[in-house]
């Protein structure tokens, strides 16, 4: 379990830090193509469309990270009122039929990455944009969220804290979504 938890938290950490990367990539090719726009009147090709295959990395790549920091909104109306042996059952079932589902979604992805690659598969426009990149992002984001949700799975078996969003407030309230 300690070799799995450790493994999970470095590929989910490599991911968010790569995720605000893209992101602040983004900020720079956004930040330029305005520039470039109010000095010139014209944009800089390409930028939006860039953006777009960019953004879905970035999120991708952030979802196992937001998962290990309990980061990802969820609603717990049922779960907080219960105790024990059924809270506990509950969020089993949760994180079973969540896993099944991102499997399924991992292996449709992964097919779909897989032709974009070997077709070399472009988005034309103003400019020829590559979109494979953007498509193998999908089972990579995927893959790590899924490793996340089975050391969750595992701690939840465990009885173990699955991810610092589950813990209380410092008053013992419970935590908002922005974790305050």
């Amino acid at each position: 379990m300690f070799v799995l938890d450790r493994t999970a938290k470095y590929v989910s950490l490599v991911l968010a830090v790569t995720a605000a990367s893209v992101i602040a990539v983004i900020m720079v090719m956004t930040t330029a193509d305005v520039i470039k726009r109010f000095l010139t009147g014209a944009s800089i090709p390409g930028t939006t469309e860039f953006s777009g295959v960019f953004l879905v990395a970035a999120v991708y790549f952030g979802l196992a990270y937001a998962m290990r920091t309990g980061a990802h909104v969820g609603v717990d109306l049922v779960v907080m009122r219960l105790r024990g042996g059924a809270a506990k059952a509950v969020k089993l079932v949760g994180l079973i039929v969540g896993t099944g589902i991102l499997a399924w979604m991992l292996v449709e992805t992964t097919g779909a990455a897989v032709h974009s690659i070997s077709v070399n598969e472009y988005r034309y426009g103003i400019v020829k944009i590559p979109i494979w990149p953007a498509k193998l992002a999908i089972p990579i984001g995927l893959a790590a969220l899924i490793l996340e949700c089975i050391v969750t799975l595992l701690k939840v078996v465990r009885g173990e804290r699955a991810a610092s969003g589950d813990e209380p407030s410092i008053d013992g309230a419970p935590r908002n979504v922005t974790g305050v």
